[in-house]
């Protein structure tokens, strides 16, 4: 047993990891890798960017600019501008998919939140359900708005 653990220590040892530009390289060149398209591209980069909260406008940023032009020297990055067009459809879609996953939920919680930050005054609404394959609580954000008072004021009650 102690030589067998021995072998596959050795083995890792000579193991190398690939750098992760050689491997992006081999994953493009590669047959296998389904190739995205223009529409699909610009549809990655658009949901990080809402998923981390970041502005349209990073797509701007020479940073970021410089990491793809690494990775992916022969394609373009799309512009704020193209993004901005695109957002609202993605905006679609994902409320007809949020509305056909709740259309087979049979019990849902909502909360709703009032908060400040800088002087401006927020509302959000969160729904949360328990998926029934996994059993897994699930939230989705239904809405997050400016509200026009402070909560803390008096003449808002």
């Amino acid at each position: 047993m102690t030589d067998e653990l021995a072998d596959h220590g050795n083995q890792n040892k000579r193991f190398r990891q690939q750098s992760v530009v050689h491997s992006f390289a081999q994953k493009v060149q590669s047959k296998s890798a389904p190739l995205l398209s223009r529409k699909d591209f610009e549809f990655e980069i658009l949901s990080m960017l809402v998923e981390d909260m970041q502005p349209i406008a990073t797509v701007e940023r020479s940073s970021f600019k410089k990491l793809f032009k690494h990775l992916l020297p022969h394609v373009d990055l799309p512009s704020r501008r193209t993004l901005g067009r695109n957002i609202d459809d993605m905006y679609e879609s994902h409320k007809q998919q949020l509305i056909e996953e709740l259309n087979h939920i049979n019990y849902i919680s909502t909360t709703v939140d009032l908060w400040s930050s800088h002087k401006r005054g927020f509302l959000g609404i969160t729904a949360h359900c328990i998926d029934k394959s996994t059993l897994q609580r699930v939230s989705h954000v239904l809405t997050c708005q400016r509200f026009k008072h402070s909560h803390r004021r008096q003449d808002c009650i």
